[in-house]
């Protein structure tokens, strides 16, 4: 039941994606129409997945990495939602919906994984996965922003004002979007590396431990830096973008380095 859920809500993200990228091309207004009812209903499909998986297991879908990426493939579409309150936000959507699906197919592969029991410091491990996710979901949001403004600055330096660069919000806006999700993600991604500091001092034999102690301290350290300089100095431009992207790419990489011992196993 929850693989073939998982698998509807799949091929929804994917025909969503395919009508944003339509609608990037130019195509007709109904087209945009049917892209902002896909991806509510993608939503609401992997919400459904969301709800199974809590009653088949439990605590455990907050807690296991496993689970991560379906959570992370929900948080991105209501994190789309929220932008879409500004209009010109919507083609966040070309990138939101396929990386939505991508992410859902890993959980399909990957969940299957036998849960870890909760020990005393089980609560600690559900507020730093909780946490962790929801910060690695605002920095995936604000790479797809730096990603769309590195589009729009490079159509604007070639002088190519084409459908896509009518259809593309301002640098202003983009840049905007971008630092608030920066801002965001830094605060809960700060207090989920706290708390998995403390998980991990008490959690003794996994081999895995230092090398995600590394990755996860130069995400922090990049948004850091990004955050800083930005605030402080006023920071933007196509490098800020870049840096923006790779912080979000090392982000993900804290997640693999969770869950690859596991699938392993």
């Amino acid at each position: 039941m929850l693989t073939s859920l998982a698998g509807i809500a799949i091929v929804t993200w994917v025909a969503t994606a395919a009508l944003f990228i339509a609608d990037l091309r130019g195509a007709a207004q109904s087209t945009a129409e049917l892209a902002r009812l896909g991806i509510r209903l993608a939503i609401a499909l992997t919400a459904c997945v969301a709800i199974t998986l809590v009653i088949d297991v439990g605590v455990d879908a907050f807690t296991q990495l496993e689970y991560a990426f379906m959570w992370l493939a929900l948080l991105l579409g209501f994190g789309f939602l929220a932008l879409r309150r500004e209009s010109a936000l919507r083609v966040v959507g070309a990138l939101v919906a396929p990386s939505a699906a991508i992410l859902l197919g890993i959980f399909v592969i990957v969940g299957s994984s036998e849960p870890a029991e909760l020990d005393e410091t089980g609560w600690i491990l559900l507020t730093h996965v909780g946490l962790a996710v929801i910060g690695v979901g605002a920095f995936a949001l604000a790479s797809f922003l730096a990603l769309l403004y590195i589009v729009q600055d490079s159509q604007l330096r070639a002088r190519s004002f084409g459908p896509l660069f009518q259809r593309l919000p301002s640098l202003e806006e983009l840049d905007a979007a971008s630092l608030r999700m920066i801002a965001m993600g830094f605060v809960v991604f700060t207090v989920a590396l706290v708390l998995g500091f403390v998980w991990s001092a008490r959690v003794e034999g996994d081999s895995g431990q230092s090398l995600r102690i590394i990755l996860s301290a130069i995400t922090w350290l990049i948004f850091g830096i990004v955050l800083q300089m930005r605030v402080s100095r006023g920071w933007r431009g196509r490098s800020a973008a870049w840096l923006t992207v790779v912080g979000a790419l090392s982000a993900v990489a804290v997640l693999g380095a969770y869950l690859i011992p596991r699938i392993g196993a």
